[in-house]
């Protein structure tokens, strides 16, 4: 049946159905859309408290490496984010335990002073390294050697290699039972496999370089209205506040609801939980459908929202932004800080959210309970055998619990159902590589991000790097709202930008070391807001305070190759440093070795059209940048910017890169 007389009933409107609707509607599917709640989106829910505040409380933070399908969709809906804090702490017997933090450095690491004497503590800290090796040998020998069964429990891989009694108790079980929402007595019984692959891909296993957390900037709601819009603007229809109670294979597919009414359709998708699911199919389930959905187990948990730091570690210094708390009774609770996962200003206490905490908080402002999957060893197999009762009667199934239980799980879970239902393959993004600066590298960002800081006065330019980081420099002025997406893809973008100024960028430009989101017009963009922030501030030199930079830098970096690897290494990097580092942005007589004419193009209000003819002239600085077929002109001074039709091929390429200088005479064009 072609797509566009399917009529498809999707159950569900948390982020599996929602996704698996825009991918059937943007197909020309006729969907229609149900959900018990009175909201779209699931666990991505916003609440508004009195004082105006919006807090998310279930979908909060993600990063670039663990969600790129996220990513993706947020970036194709335009969704805005910024940085979140994601630092762990954990505080045994009620604070008399053992108690660390990881949001202040060493700070939180030695909030309990005595852990700095403390030869166990320091043990654990040596283990967390042996941990990331013994990891990554395991998970090899698994994935590689079809022989080895997915059977061992978590504890098994612990006692297998003999971690200490204040490892397990003061980190991987807090780790495990924080990610999972469950009882600590429980993370010893889940699949070693499930558990460490999820660490492994998700950098746990690290105590430094993990990537950079965001979180939405307006709150989850504004990532489901958009999606929401997407999906009326298609012509679906939306039920919210109605429950299905059945789902049957009769003449096509039979949704009934609570209410009694009843609809047929062509297929239907359930991105339910695993037992609602079961519940809905009821007798008809088939018995492969009952013995894999019902190998998904959950676990529930009361959650509060309140504002009682009592239930925050002891001591303030090791407050994170999720917080492990044990109990005497080796119970466990976890409290989420919201003002730094989420950004609020600390105006008098704290917001905060707990799972399963020992009594009720004070202060409290909201009750609910939720479930969660979890990976245990049952689920790790039947996950691997979901292709057996997919789209086998019309019904495609789709949830978190395909996945670790988190959004990007079952936004991957909702994309994979909705393309099998359409007959089409799909591409699911992989993790990327997370980008880790060399030390170098990494001096040359905190330099690159310091000048930005002041440079940028007007529009936003936000650098995204490749799995990972985000830097946004965002002007004061409200004169633009122009803004530029950077995404860099090798840390010597830093290094050349740094070391060879405005040739350093079209280098790693024409070398692929950083690319732009919009193919279009991203380029332009990202030159307009770095020119608009000279129009505003025309008093600005680039000259005293760039210059001083990046003497400053090159030297630190000279200093640090003479003493890794002695005088003579560093003969070259010297001579560029002088060569490059002092004479990139200075005003000097250049010869201008073209000739040919620019045709006249018009950005905004502002028009140009001019002929460059060869002179010796003393001149304030351009840049050219062969782009394609493009060849771009930067005058750094000037809010102009030029266009002519070439061909890409060496020649140009050697004009970009050494002589890319042109003359300008009194801030006028020659």
């Amino acid at each position: 049946m072609t797509s566009s007389k399917m009529r498809v009933a999707v159950v569900g409107a948390g982020i599996s159905g929602l996704v698996s609707a825009y991918v059937l509607a943007k197909a020309g599917v006729d969907v229609v859309l149900y959900e018990k709640e009175d909201y779209l989106g699931g666990h991505a829910k916003t609440v508004t408290m009195d004082d105006g505040v919006d807090l998310d409380l279930g979908f909060m933070v993600f990063n670039r490496v663990t969600y790129p399908n996220m990513m993706e969709l947020f970036e194709t809906l335009g969704v805005d984010i910024e940085h979140s804090d994601m630092s762990f702490s954990v505080s045994l017997d009620e604070g008399n335990g053992c108690e660390w933090g990881g949001r202040n450095g060493l700070s939180s690491l030695f909030a309990q002073k005595s852990n700095a004497l403390n030869p166990k503590f320091w043990q654990m800290i040596r283990e967390i390294t042996k941990f990331k090796h013994d990891v990554l040998r395991y998970l090899e020998e698994v994935e590689h050697k079809q022989d080895i069964t997915h059977d061992q429990t978590l504890g098994d891989f612990i006692k297998s290699h003999g971690y200490s009694e204040l490892f397990q108790k003061a980190y991987i079980v807090p780790i495990c039972s924080s990610v999972w929402s469950c009882p600590a007595d429980e993370v010893m019984s889940f699949s070693a496999f499930s558990i460490l692959s999820f660490c492994r891909n998700h950098h746990v296993l690290q105590l430094f370089g993990r990537p950079q957390w965001f979180t939405v900037r307006s709150r989850s709601r504004t990532y489901v209205k958009k999606v929401k819009e997407e999906l009326e603007n298609r012509g679906c229809q939306i039920r919210t506040g109605c429950a299905v109670r059945s789902v049957s294979k009769r003449d096509g597919c039979l949704v009934m609801c609570e209410d009694g009414y009843e609809e047929r359709y062509s297929g239907c998708i359930i991105a339910t939980h695993a037992p609602d699911t079961l519940k809905m199919l009821g007798e008809q389930a088939t018995y492969d459908e009952r013995r894999i959905l019902g190998s998904f187990s959950y676990v529930y948990s009361d959650i509060f929202l309140h504002r009682d730091k009592s239930l925050m570690p002891k001591n303030s210094s090791a407050w994170s932004a999720w917080n492990f708390l044990g109990t005497a009774d080796n119970r466990a609770c976890l409290t989420y800080w919201l003002n730094v996962l989420q950004n609020i200003d600390d105006k008098g206490l704290p917001y905060l959210v707990t799972l399963n905490p020992p009594r009720t908080p004070e202060k409290m402002l909201l009750k609910w309970t939720t479930g969660h999957p979890i990976p245990s060893v049952a689920a790790t197999k039947a996950s691997l055998e979901l292709h057996r009762i997919q789209g086998k009667r019309g019904i495609w199934f789709c949830g978190a619990y395909q996945g670790y239980g988190f959004h990007e799980d079952g936004l991957k879970a909702g994309i994979v159902a909705a393309n099998g239902m359409l007959s089409k393959s799909c591409e699911i993004l992989n993790n990327p590589k997370h980008m880790v600066p060399s030390l170098i590298e990494n001096g040359a960002r905190i330099y690159f991000a310091r000048f930005l800081q002041d440079y940028v006065v007007a529009g936003t330019l936000i650098i995204l790097e490749e799995g990972g980081t985000m830097f946004r420099f965002e002007g004061t002025s409200k004169k633009s709202c122009l803004k530029a997406y950077v995404k860099v893809h090798n840390p010597q973008f830093y290094w050349k930008i740094i070391t060879n100024g405005d040739l350093g960028f079209a280098d790693a430009y024409i070398n692929g070391d950083f690319s732009l989101i919009d193919k279009q017009r991203g380029l332009l963009d990202m030159f307009m807001v770095r020119f608009v922030g000279i129009d505003l501030v025309p008093q600005f030199s680039c000259f005293p305070t760039e210059i001083f930079r990046v003497c400053r830098f090159s030297l630190l970096i000279v200093l640090y190759k003479v003493l890794r690897q002695g005088l003579e290494s560093v003969a070259n990097p010297l001579q560029t440093v002088i060569r490059n580092g002092f004479a990139t942005d200075s005003y000097r007589s250049v010869n201008a070795p073209w000739k040919f004419k620019l045709k006249r193009i018009s950005y905004g209000e502002k028009k140009v059209a001019m002929v460059f003819q060869p002179r010796k002239i003393r001149c304030k600085l351009a840049t050219v940048f062969a782009t394609g077929h493009i060849l771009m002109v930067y005058q750094r001074f000037c809010y102009n910017i030029y266009y002519k039709e070439i061909a890409m091929d060496k020649s140009w390429y050697e004009i970009a890169t050494a002589s890319s200088r042109i003359g300008f005479c009194n801030g006028k064009q020659l």
